[in-house]
């Protein structure tokens, strides 16, 4: 079996920020495998690891399409709000802070039914202004709630890593579950916390590419486009150790 699916997901460093996307290291990984009609990119900014793994389980991502997932890992610190038919990330600078903040400070929201549903910003800024009061409300009190968590949690910390490490384990066992390739990336600039604790270690050590990148060439605190060759670089390099029955002549050949 070859690849021929590559799907990607993860936040921000992932994406690529306010990179242009033929300068995200997942646009130079497809390219460099030759991907690019088989290809799928679900990285989103401010994503939680509760919406990227939720959303990689609701996209039924499976071999039967020879599916390489290469995975993006992000900040313990964030959260996932599944309401109604959506997946909404929360973060610090939200829970936080002592007003009710904008609405519009929440990242454009996860549609679990299908992807394309909101791609025309009328009609997602119609979708928001129709639901600002309920859903404010919702934010409101999920941010009340962490603060108090916070406030008499000796624990909290660990606790937020657990919570975080063990979905993370969830979703590599799914792929270990549907004999889908995978690799996991854990960017040591945002995962302040590996190490902390050693419940739910990998499943496959191997499978996990950890990433040291200078934060003093970073673009507005993400990697730049420099960065992102290197990275793409790291990943290959990650695909010809696991995969190796994919190389031809010291070339990685996926078909």
């Amino acid at each position: 079996m070859s690849h021929n699916h590559l799907y990607i997901n993860g936040c921000s460093f992932t994406k690529g920020h306010i990179l242009p996307e033929e300068h995200s290291w997942p646009f130079l990984l497809q390219k460099e495998l030759d991907l690019s009609q088989n290809y799928e990119n679900k990285s989103q900014n401010a994503n939680s690891i509760g919406s990227i793994v939720g959303k990689t389980v609701k996209d039924n991502v499976n071999s039967e399409k020879d599916t390489l997932a290469v995975i993006g890992l992000t900040w313990p610190t964030r959260y996932s709000l599944h309401i109604e038919k959506y997946l909404f990330n929360v973060g610090p600078s939200r829970y936080e802070s002592d007003d009710d903040g904008d609405f519009g400070e929440i990242r454009r929201p996860i549609y679990l039914d299908d992807d394309d549903a909101y791609d025309n910003p009328t009609d997602f800024f119609g979708f928001v202004k129709e639901k600002t009061p309920s859903y404010r409300e919702i934010f409101k009190s999920f941010g009340k709630f962490i603060k108090t968590h916070i406030k008499y949690d000796d624990n909290f910390v660990d606790n937020q890593y657990f919570y975080d490490r063990l979905l993370v384990h969830l979703l590599e066992s799914y792929f270990i579950s549907k004999n889908i390739d995978y690799i996991f990336i854990e960017f040591e600039n945002s995962l302040r916390l590996t190490g902390k604790l050693n419940i739910f270690r990998p499943l496959n050590t191997e499978n996990y590419l950890f990433l040291k990148l200078d934060d003093d060439k970073f673009v507005e605190a993400h990697p730049s486009k420099e960065q992102c060759i290197i990275i793409k670089d790291k990943i290959i390099k990650k695909i010809e150790k696991l995969y190796p029955k994919y190389l031809k002549s010291n070339q990685l050949n996926l078909f």
